[in-house]
């Protein structure tokens, strides 16, 4: 005699045994009152998209207006990934790249070692290439609209625009870093308590910030500046105490974030508009570990106990079990938010 599928002894007794797992999973399951979720159940949240270049990266990555994100590595190439880490490119340069510069479109420009501003469309196509007059230390970097600028080994700063015409060549004696840059201001750094600022092409100042500096940022016509935990506004003319008590700061032409401590040691995450204004804040859940990732719809800080947390700028914030490996440092786009976890190695961060 045939027997269908559910009939006879066989199939009964596979039915009882999947009814007594049944129970037994629900005699075990969770409640459903708890008050956190458990690290092992948040961090399903974390499918991690991770990918290398193969090689350590030059500086951390860049976004374009897409959240497309861009690196350059130290085997003389750049690359170049969708938002959610899907591969897009990969351009081949002669000579190691001494930085990269990537525009809202896509296009962007490196500069190489041996003395060369490359500029590529979005798509990583060769546009123009032009010729150097000092070997590059810093840059690319965005020196004013249409303007790029890159920092030469002996104090240059050689300014072009973005078809490639060489502009001017101003000397900033002393200058160690990428500035920031505001509208036609620039903004650098000497290492010491002084900082340089320049204004078009010849306009040069040099201000005294009573303390060793480091830029974090720009605002609408200033920069950002911490001067160990003293936060400054820094113009043409003048460096002005805009907030005590920073621990780490991020800024952006849209506006910043400042990691503040208060009495008792209780940090919270202050979010400023793009004139300075304090517009929210949020307090922490723990201790932060790294700068804040600024976007310009919701910013991210990680805390040593390894959860990121997220301020948006409206609405409500988030607090999730961050990813097993901590990362170096982060970066956010509009949408999308990219951890630097090794030398060569970015992740994806939903």
């Amino acid at each position: 005699m045939r027997l269908s599928f559910g009939q006879g002894p066989l199939p009964v007794m596979i039915r009882v045994l999947f009814r007594l797992i049944f129970a037994l999973a629900i005699s075990v399951s969770p409640r459903s009152g708890s008050a956190e979720p458990t690290a092992s159940a948040e961090a399903g949240r974390f499918d991690l998209s991770c990918v290398s270049g193969g090689a350590p990266l030059v500086a951390p990555p860049s976004f374009d207006g897409r959240d497309r994100f861009y690196f350059a590595t130290t085997d003389a190439a750049i690359h170049s990934f969708e938002a959610d880490g899907r591969y897009r490119f990969t351009v081949t340069l002669k000579a190691l790249p001494v930085g990269l510069l990537v525009r809202e479109d896509g296009s962007f420009f490196v500069a190489t070692a041996d003395r060369q501003l490359l500029s590529f469309s979005s798509e990583g196509l060769l546009r123009f290439s032009m010729a150097l007059l000092d070997i590059p230390r810093v840059g690319p970097f965005v020196v004013g609209p249409s303007r790029i600028g890159v920092l030469g080994t002996r104090g240059q700063l050689l300014v072009f625009s973005d078809n490639g015409t060489r502009l001017y060549t101003v000397r900033v004696s002393g200058a160690e870093r990428a500035p920031v840059a505001s509208g036609k201001l620039l903004w650098f750094e000497t290492g010491q308590s002084e900082l340089l600022v320049l204004e078009g092409a010849w306009r040069l100042n040099t201000l005294d910030a009573g303390g060793r500096v480091s830029l974090v940022g720009p605002l609408s016509g200033a920069a950002l500046a911490l001067r160990s935990t003293d936060l400054l506004r820094v113009t043409f003319s003048e460096a002005a105490l805009l907030a005590p008590n920073v621990l780490f700061a991020s800024g952006s032409p849209l506006g910043a974030g400042l990691v503040i401590e208060g009495q008792g040691g209780a940090q919270e995450f202050v979010w400023l508009d793009a004139s300075g204004k304090r517009t929210r804040s949020e307090p922490l859940a723990g201790k932060a570990r790294l700068a804040p990732a600024v976007g310009p719809e919701r910013s991210w800080i990680l805390l040593e106990d390894g959860r990121l947390q997220s301020v948006a700028a409206a609405g409500e914030g988030q607090l999730v079990v961050g990813p097993r490996d901590l990362p170096l440092a982060l970066a956010s786009g509009r949408r999308t938010l990219l951890g630097l976890f090794d030398k060569d190695r970015v992740c994806v961060l939903p």
